[in-house]
């Protein structure tokens, strides 16, 4: 691959990686619209995606196990 091809090939691998980058924002969002997580931007740029009611949601399944090996909680 000579220095053009070389070029080429960053500049389409950078446009990719821009695609994907808008397609991972893009996909959290969906997210947080649904209800299925919590979004906190941060000052980097970044951000910070939970699910809030999970605790919640697991805690039949996870008393359950604790009374089938025996654990008192």
């Amino acid at each position: 691959m000579d220095e053009h091809e070389c070029q080429l090939m960053r500049r389409r691998l950078i446009a990719i990686q821009l695609w994907l980058e808008r397609g991972e924002r893009n996909i959290w969002v969906i997210f947080k619209r649904a209800g299925f997580v919590e979004l906190d931007l941060l000052s980097d740029g970044g951000l910070l995606a939970m699910n809030m009611g999970i605790y919640d949601m697991i805690q039949d399944d996870v008393a359950r196990i604790n009374v089938d090996d025996g654990d008192n909680i």
